[in-house]
């Protein structure tokens, strides 16, 4: 047989191809009844009957595979696979972070919560509570006997560790929030048994530092982000940390 011989045959012709098939396919019975039309192509052999149908269409083929190590087809669904997740994840992120952007205040809310403190007004051994952003702001100016104090203290005996100089910009300045660590109840200043603040609600002692001595509080009193003004003027600007005033 040709590469390719395309034709219609007699009886004769197709009785002799059919016992080819027959001896090369191993198939015992076989009955031409009527003319046919013949295509023989290149390891495709394709009968057809004939009723004013013409000639058949070139139809395409799998891809044939070059053995058992061939991973053409599915190292490219992995890569197709691969890509889509990783532009569902990109997606994902992004809509996650815009969402979150969303429920954060904008700038101006922010700068309209920060405020500013002259303090040239608080006297030395006084504290000031103001309000800041709906909590309570605690300025303590403390005497020296009162940092000397706070200072002195072996980092072992504290409860949550933090050195007063770790706390304060300034070291007559204490800034904390007057909000307690256990359950969020306002401590009072200059009372318990450390002289700094005591939360009536459940026991918890401070110091001048606003670091937990004793009680059930689990954390020191919180510093909110502060600097003071670079004009010359004794002002404390909180609501925005010394790293980003500059």
């Amino acid at each position: 047989v040709s590469t390719q011989s395309t034709g219609t045959f007699n009886s004769k012709q197709i009785r002799m191809f059919v016992r080819a098939l027959q001896v090369t396919t191993g198939i015992t019975k076989c009955c031409v009844t009527r003319p046919v039309t013949v295509s023989l192509e290149t390891n495709y052999i394709t009968i057809r009957s004939v009723h004013g149908i013409g000639k058949f269409p070139e139809v395409g083929y799998p891809k044939q595979q070059q053995g058992p190590l061939d991973y053409t087809n599915r190292n490219f669904a992995y890569l197709v696979v691969g890509g889509v997740g990783v532009a569902g994840t990109v997606a994902a992120k992004n809509t996650v972070g815009n969402f979150i952007a969303a429920l954060s205040p904008s700038r101006n809310l922010l700068a309209a919560a920060n405020i500013e403190v002259n303090l040239d007004e608080v006297k030395e051994g006084q504290v000031v509570t103001l309000d800041w952003r709906g909590k309570p702001l605690v300025i303590w100016r403390r005497e020296q006997s009162e940092i000397d104090e706070v200072r002195n203290v072996p980092q072992t005996e504290l409860k949550d560790p933090q050195r007063d100089e770790e706390r304060v910009q300034k070291p007559e300045y204490l800034i904390v929030l007057g909000i307690c660590t256990h359950l969020g109840c306002v401590p009072i200043h200059h009372s318990g048994l450390y002289n700094g603040f005591y939360c009536p609600c459940h026991g918890s002692h401070y110091d001048a530092s606003g670091r937990v001595r004793s009680g059930p509080a689990p954390k020191n009193l919180e510093v909110p982000p502060y600097h003071f003004a670079k004009t010359g003027e004794n002002r404390v600007i909180v609501g925005v940390s010394q790293e980003d005033s500059e």
